[in-house]
C-alpha cells in the first residue's frame, strides 16, 4: 500500500512538530501530553486507514460487448473479508471514479474504462483509495484484476456500395426487402404479440389469427474486405460497422475476408461470432 500525506494532513503534522519543540524548551509538562496525544492521534489514524483497505476482493464483470475507443461501464463487486466494515471507498480507472460509502460484506457499483485498441484483455488496472478515518492521510492499493473477454474492433461508418459483397438482400421469391414489415398472409397465434392479432380473420376463423410479414425473412450478405479501401484497421472497423447494421436489420450475414470464412447466420451468437473474429485478426 501507498501513502500519501494530504493537505490536512501537513497542518497537522506541522502543528504536531511545532507543539514538540516548544515541550521541549518550555520542559511544559501539559505540552508534553498534547503532543503525546497527537502523536497517539496520528499513529491510530494509519492503523485504521490500513485496516480499511485490507482483506477486500475485488472482482470485475464486464458486458457482453466492449468496443474499443468508447468508455464502456464494467460491473465491480468488492467482497469484505473481515469482520469490520470498509468505509469510504474510492474506485478509480483512467478515466473514471466511483465512491462507495460502506462495504459491510458486498457492495457493487459501476466503473467505466476505456480501450484505445481491439484484442484480448487478461487483466485490468483498478486503484482503490481512501482517506479514513480523518482525512489526514489517503492510503492506496493498485489492483491487477483477472478478466478475460474480446474488445471489439471500433465501429467506422460505410456503405455496402464500397464493400464486396456476396449473396442478397432479396426474400424468398425474389421479394426485395427494404426494412418496413410488408404483409404477407395470416397464420394461427403461436405466441406473439398482441399487437400482431388479426382481429378480422380470428373473428371469421373463430380462433386467434397473427399477420404475417416479409421482414422477417430478410436476405442473406456475405461480408469481403477486398474492395474496401483503407489500412487493415480501417478495413476491420468498417466491417464492424456493416456487420452491426445488417444484424440488427436481421439480415443472416457472413464474413469472408483475412484469409477465413464465417457461414451466414442471425442472432446474437453470429454477431459475437464475427465480432470475436475482427477482434483477433
Amino acid at each position: 500500500m501507498k501513502v500519501k500525506v494530504k493537505r490536512s494532513g501537513l497542518i497537522f503534522m506541522g502543528i504536531t512538530v511545532l507543539l514538540g519543540v516548544s515541550a521541549v524548551n518550555t520542559a511544559n509538562n501539559l505540552l508534553y501530553l498534547v503532543v503525546s496525544s497527537l502523536l497517539s492521534f496520528m499513529l491510530i489514524s494509519g492503523f485504521l486507514s490500513r485496516l480499511n483497505l485490507s482483506s477486500l476482493k475485488v472482482e470485475l464483470i464486464p458486458p457482453q460487448e466492449v468496443f474499443a475507443q468508447r468508455k464502456t461501464p464494467f460491473k465491480v463487486q468488492i467482497t469484505n473479508q473481515k469482520f469490520l466494515p470498509s468505509f469510504l471507498l474510492k474506485l478509480s480507472s483512467e478515466v473514471d471514479e466511483k465512491l462507495i460509502p460502506i462495504v459491510k460484506d458486498r457492495a457493487q457499483t459501476n466503473l467505466s474504462f476505456y480501450f484505445k485498441r481491439r484484442g484480448k484483455v487478461d487483466e485490468l488496472k483498478l486503484l482503490i483509495y481512501s482517506d479514513f478515518p480523518l482525512g489526514l492521510f489517503r492510503r492506496e492499493r493498485e489492483l491487477l484484476v483477472k478478466v478475460s473477454f474480446y474488445v471489439f474492433p471500433r465501429p467506422l461508418k460505410a456503405s455496402l456500395l464500397e464493400v464486396g459483397v456476396e449473396g442478397s438482400g432479396k426474400q424468398e421469391g425474389g421479394r426485395e426487402s427494404y426494412g418496413y414489415e410488408e404483409f404477407k398472409g395470416v397464420r394461427e397465434y403461436s405466441g406473439e404479440p398482441i399487437k400482431r392479432i388479426h382481429w378480422k380473420a380470428t373473428a371469421k376463423l373463430n380462433k386467434l389469427m397473427v399477420k404475417e410479414t416479409y421482414s422477417k425473412e430478410t436476405g442473406t450478405i456475405i461480408l469481403k474486405e477486398e474492395n474496401l479501401r483503407g489500412d487493415k484497421e480501417e478495413k476491420i472497423s468498417k466491417l464492424t460497422y456493416l456487420t452491426l447494421k445488417l444484424l440488427e436489420q436481421n439480415y443472416a450475414v457472413g464474413l469472408k475476408a483475412f484469409g477465413s470464412f464465417i457461414r451466414p447466420s442471425r442472432g446474437i451468437k453470429q454477431k459475437l461470432k464475427i465480432l470475436t473474429f475482427l477482434s483477433k485478426v
